[in-house]
């Protein structure tokens, strides 16, 4: 029950960041909306790239450098960051966040740690959530992906693959 809590305070986090980011592009000198990803690209230091089929996209540049986006595939809410430079906690998440599964594999050159959860809340219900980081060297970008439910390897894996190169529907090297 604690682990649960744990969640659904997480949860509230989310979407409490994501309600602040869609105030306005004047009420938060740290958070300014866009429109459109490209709007939003134009005026980052990266390239955000989210998938074609998703739904209910928000962008946002976080504190002028961070570039992110919330965005829904089916019922699935992600939050996807880029930023310049190595970012120690690009998620924001407790560094003492325990997950039952914390593995590293290859996506698109980058060594990339995938991190997961499954709780169950109650017999009927389970809640998951994922968050996939990884950094480019060569480039000097970091990138994140966080999953609110569903967060699974093949589903952190795609989101960060689509994150760094705009291409979908990959599996784990």
């Amino acid at each position: 029950m604690k682990k649960f809590v744990i969640v659904l305070l997480m949860l509230i986090g989310v979407l409490a960041m994501t309600a602040l980011a869609g105030c306005g592009k004047d009420s938060d000198s740290n958070v300014k909306s866009y429109d459109q990803v490209d709007d939003l690209n134009e005026k980052a230091d990266v390239e955000l790239n989210i998938p074609e089929d998703a739904e209910k996209a928000q962008f946002q540049l976080l504190e002028g450098n961070i570039a992110q986006s919330d965005y829904y595939i089916g019922d699935i809410h992600y939050v996807v960051r880029v930023a310049k430079g190595q970012q120690e906690n690009l998620s924001q998440l407790s560094a003492d966040e325990q997950f039952t599964n914390d593995e590293t594999t290859e996506i698109s050159g980058l060594s990339t740690r995938l991190r997961y959860n499954v709780y169950e809340a109650s017999t009927d219900m389970s809640t998951t959530y994922g968050i996939a980081d990884a950094y480019d060297a060569e480039t000097d970008i970091s990138y994140c992906v966080f999953m609110v439910k569903d967060g699974n390897k093949e589903l952190l894996t795609n989101a960060m693959q689509n994150l760094i190169t705009g291409e979908t529907e990959v599996t784990a090297e």
